[in-house]
């Protein structure tokens, strides 16, 4: 999220403007350009209005202070948001009666932030509010990561290979044992001429699978894996690598879902099986 200035009638910029860093180690940017820390119980309670938006402020109470009588946890939150709003420097950050919000000109990075939010904090007294911080980090880092495999497909696009192969190397190894990410890198690896490349990023799958969970990869993953190992077998001593089209731009299945499990049963279970129907795209 790109911060915009907030200019006044003078042209300068609304010197109470401040920018929240919550992906990551929690602080906050001043309008003077200071980086302050922000107290744990400051960034959760920043960190759940960004993401939520306007919360009540009872709500507010029960995820931050469960502990406490109603009337000390509302006292707790007054001392909070005037704390708060003097450390800052600012008019005021969080506003409203009983419905709390950023105020205008409080920005956040949440929508394009690298960090996990709130890193390195943990608030095992405020059981439903760690369990609010854990669901939206999985969804940080969901939307991260599939902001990096868009990424690699526009570097594949415009034939950028290298830098497509580092930045998915770094998803496999994130994750070993996503097999659409192993897919992926097997592809960019071939069409880079890197056969012996590709076949290992399938071996290091075959391995993480085992000793994860004692499985093996999908079918997909294997006759990926076939396609490229017979697609590579050298026939003749020509320099020029003609490229498979099943690789080049992977097929696409549309409908037919129940006759294609069928199949993939069919396969997985060594049985024979007919394939009957007229020629077309059906």
């Amino acid at each position: 999220m790109t911060t915009k200035a907030h200019v006044g009638s003078g042209g300068k910029r609304d010197a109470k403007t401040v920018h929240l860093l919550l992906a990551g180690t929690a602080a906050v940017r001043r309008a003077d350009g200071a980086v302050r820390p922000l107290a744990p119980l400051d960034s959760a309670l920043l960190a759940f209005v960004a993401v939520e938006g306007p919360t009540a402020r009872q709500r507010l109470l029960e995820l931050l202070w469960p502990e406490q009588e109603p009337e000390s946890a509302r006292n707790a939150l007054r001392q909070r948001l005037f704390r708060l709003r003097r450390g800052l420097d600012a008019d005021v950050v969080v506003q409203g009666g009983e419905m709390l919000a950023l105020a205008p000109g409080v920005t956040h990075d949440l929508n394009d932030g690298e960090g996990g939010l709130l890193a390195g904090l943990s608030y095992a007294d405020c059981t439903e509010f760690d369990a609010w911080l854990d669901l939206q980090r999985a969804a940080m880092q969901l939307r991260r990561r599939q902001r990096q495999e868009t990424r690699v497909d526009a570097l594949e696009g415009n034939g950028q290979l290298a830098e497509a192969i580092a930045l998915a190397e770094r998803l496999v190894s994130a994750d070993p044992l996503d097999e659409a990410s192993a897919r992926r890198l097997m592809r960019l690896h071939y069409l880079q001429g890197e056969r012996s490349a590709a076949l290992a990023v399938y071996d290091r799958l075959v391995a993480a699978l085992a000793k994860a969970h004692d499985a093996r990869p999908s079918p997909r993953t294997r006759e990926l894996m076939e396609t490229i190992r017979v697609a590579s077998a050298p026939q003749s001593p020509v320099v020029r690598r003609d490229i498979p089209t099943s690789l080049l731009r992977p097929p696409r299945l549309v409908g037919r879902d129940r006759e294609r499990a069928g199949l993939r049963d069919a396969w997985d279970g060594q049985r024979v099986f007919w394939l009957l129907g007229e020629a077309g795209l059906g």
